[in-house]
Parts: structure tokens; C-alpha cells; sequence
């Protein structure tokens, strides 16, 4: 009898897990079938966009209203949270001869209406953030990816699935990407009527410590937070998810300075003047960056890397200086965390170097100088090229904009 019931216990333990197993598989199948999938695999073979998929199904738009049921049993919802707007900014102050900088292209920026959707059984792939429809399309205009996007996004064969209410937030390590284009989606869905802590599940990519932190420092809650695996697709019962803030508009300066505000709070002493460092990045490195430490610190302003400190670090060092140099990089999306009045200089490689750091000085009314630095030549991305700081030009550039300081004052 000792023997047999060890025995016993083992095989109703077998034919227990043969059993779930079998009925785990018919809900694959069931789920996988429902959302249009003849087998286990996502395999996107194309491009689509969301406002395309609305236009055809004739979906009824709601517009920053909390969804009802009779609205949750429709395929496919948009709230229109924003109209298109253009936002218009000054030249920026420059020691150069002209605009070499190209800043004149890009005095006014177009920003498209911001929508958000939800979508019945649709699967979010995960790589760079795609989600995509029932004929494995890519939705576009809900993708944070160049306009001229052409890679073809892995096969994913490990299905997951949510009965619930998801929401797709981040999709990037990086901490622009994330900061700027990412966190301001909580507020379009807010917008619509839904907090964070309406979703069973806020689908993320890639999170980093600082991710995790700025996610409990703005109350996110961290039971729903879900990590996209490497090979993982999700199908969703209902995944909601908005269109991408491109350009840092002014309501996403605003609502993460919200978001942040008892932090920001806490802040009091703003008399550094600080540079950037751009350190072992893997591009736009500074050649002769510990010459232009060196040399800055004789001059009082203090170096920093913000990559090396917590993301509430990053907010007081940002916040407690009235002087911030930099190359181009995305430590300056923490710009949204400066004070009034401060004096940004933005080093750039290239003119192809994107301008979206201007856009958040001007939302926090700061001024905002450049320079273009001595490019290291070589046969890679031309927004990627290396650099090296002349210091002489540096110091003019820091005169320039110290004189222009005391003169507003």
C-alpha cells in the first residue's frame, strides 16, 4: 500500500496535465481561429494604416468619450482626441554665417490629428511596436518607424493572449523614443476616457531600470505592465492603442511635467551650468570629448552623464541647471524637465541631425542656440556620423548664448 499511492498520486497528476493540456490547446486553436490565424505563426507581409481600416468598416467615431458596451462590440473604434495643428517656432540663435543648420525648413511643424483605436482580436507583433490587422499588415500610421519603413519584421510563433483590455505603450529602449513618444500615449487614452489602471494588460518593449522607475514614480500600475518577449505575439480581445506623438507637441511637454510634478516639486537649486556627456554611445560619439570636459570645467560647467544615473537624477540635474550643453542625443528629450529661462546648446554633426530638441526648449521657453561641429567622415548613416568639438567655436557659441541671456534679463 506505501507504494501504491505514490503511484496513484503520480498518475492522476500525468492525466491531469495531459488533460489541461489538451484543453489549452483547443483554446489556442479557438483563439488563433477567431482572429483570422490558419496556424501558430504572425508573419506580417505588408503595409496598411489604421485610418484606412476605419474608412472601410465605416466604424462609428466616438470622440473623448468613455467607450459604452454597445461601442465595445464594434470591431474597430477611434476617439479623435487632437485636430491637426501647426505649431510655429522661432530661428534659433546660432554663431553661424547662415542656416547651415537647415532650421528654416522646419519653422513651422504639421502635426496629424491624434486618434485612439481599439481593435477586436488584434495581435501586437512587438518588434519595433507593430500592430497588425487580420491580413498581417502593418498599421503605419500606429508604428514608430521612418516613413520610408521597408524591413520585413520577423516571424513570431509563440501566441499570448489577453481577454481583457490591453494597451500598447512602449516599444523603445530608447530614451526619447520612450520619453516622448511613448508615455504621452497614457494621456491620448485618458483623453478617451480610460486611465491606466483600466487595462489588464500595458504591452511594453525593451524596459530599462529608468523605465521601471519613471513607471512607479507617475503611478503606472506595475501588476498590469507586460513584457513583449523576443519571439511572443499577443492577441488581444480588445487592444487600444493611439497614434504616435511625433515632434514633441506642446500637450506632451505638458502632460509629462504633470505626470512628474511631485518630483519636480522637490526641486530647488537652479544655478548649474551642465554639459552633456555623450560617453561609449555607438554613434555621434565626441572624439575629443575629455578635452571638452576639461576644458568646460575650467569654466565652471560641470559634466554629466546621464545614462550612468537613476531617472530621478536625470530630472534634478536637468531641472537645477540654467546652462545645458550637448550634442545631439537622446539625454536632451529631458528637456521637458528644465526650468523657464534656461540656455540650451545643442551641438549637431550634421544638418540631417532631426530637430526635435527646439521644439521642447520653445514649449518650456527657453532659448535655444546651435553650432555645427567638425563631422568625422565615413560611409554610415549620415544622422550617426561622429564628431569632434572645436573649442574655440564652442566658446563663442557659449558667449553667444550667455550674452543673449543677459540681454532678456
Amino acid at each position: 500500500m506505501p507504494v501504491l499511492f505514490p503511484r496513484l498520486r503520480a498518475a492522476k497528476n500525468f492525466v491531469g496535465r495531459c488533460v489541461r493540456t489538451k484543453l489549452h490547446g483547443i483554446y489556442v486553436r479557438q483563439r488563433l481561429r477567431k482572429a483570422g490565424l490558419s496556424g501558430q505563426t504572425l508573419e506580417p507581409i505588408g503595409f496598411t494604416t489604421a485610418a484606412g481600416l476605419f474608412a472601410e468598416r465605416t466604424a462609428p467615431e466616438i470622440t473623448a468619450v468613455k467607450p459604452n458596451r454597445r461601442s465595445a462590440r464594434k470591431p474597430l473604434n477611434r476617439w479623435t482626441i487632437y485636430p491637426a495643428s501647426t505649431e510655429d517656432f522661432p530661428l534659433p540663435q546660432t554663431i553661424e554665417a547662415d542656416d547651415v543648420g537647415g532650421f528654416r525648413k522646419f519653422r513651422s511643424y504639421s502635426h496629424p490629428p491624434a486618434f485612439v483605436y481599439r481593435f477586436s482580436n488584434a495581435f501586437y507583433h512587438g518588434d519595433f511596436g507593430a500592430v497588425v490587422d487580420t491580413k498581417q499588415r502593418v498599421l503605419s500610421d500606429l508604428f514608430d518607424g521612418p516613413a520610408n519603413f521597408s524591413q520585413a519584421l520577423r516571424t513570431k510563433s509563440e501566441p499570448c493572449f489577453c481577454d481583457g483590455d490591453a494597451l500598447v505603450l512602449s516599444s523603445s529602449s530608447n530614451h526619447y523614443h520612450w520619453l516622448i513618444k511613448m508615455l504621452p500615449r497614457l494621456h491620448l487614452v485618458e483623453q478617451a476616457g480610460l486611465s491606466a489602471s483600466h487595462f489588464r494588460k500595458l504591452l511594453i518593449n525593451w524596459p530599462t531600470a529608468a523605465h521601471g522607475e519613471a513607471y512607479a514614480l507617475a503611478d503606472i500600475p506595475a501588476r498590469a505592465l507586460q513584457v513583449v518577449k523576443e519571439r511572443d505575439f499577443w492577441i488581444c480581445r480588445n487592444l487600444y492603442v493611439s497614434t504616435i506623438p511625433h515632434h514633441a507637441p506642446g500637450w506632451a511637454v505638458k502632460y509629462l511635467r504633470r505626470i512628474f510634478a511631485p518630483v519636480l516639486r522637490n526641486v530647488t537649486d537652479k544655478s548649474k551650468a551642465i554639459y552633456l556627456i555623450r560617453g561609449d554611445t555607438p554613434w555621434r560619439q565626441v572624439r575629443n570629448e575629455e578635452e571638452v570636459i576639461e576644458h568646460l570645467k575650467r569654466s565652471g560647467i560641470e559634466s554629466f552623464d546621464l545614462s550612468q544615473h537613476t531617472f530621478l537624477e536625470q530630472i534634478g540635474i536637468i531641472s537645477n541647471a540654467h546652462v545645458i550643453i550637448s550634442v545631439h542625443g537622446a539625454a536632451l528629450a529631458n528637456l521637458v524637465f528644465g526650468t523657464r529661462g534656461a540656455h540650451v546648446l545643442e551641438i549637431f554633426a550634421n544638418a540631417e541631425n532631426q530637430k526635435c530638441y527646439r521644439a521642447i526648449a520653445a514649449h518650456r521657453q527657453m532659448t535655444y542656440h546651435y553650432f555645427l561641429a567638425q563631422q568625422i567622415p565615413t560611409r554610415g548613416d549620415p544622422n550617426r556620423l561622429d564628431l569632434i568639438i572645436p573649442l574655440e567655436k564652442l566658446d563663442r557659441a557659449v558667449d553667444l548664448m550667455l550674452a543673449s541671456g543677459e540681454r532678456r534679463s
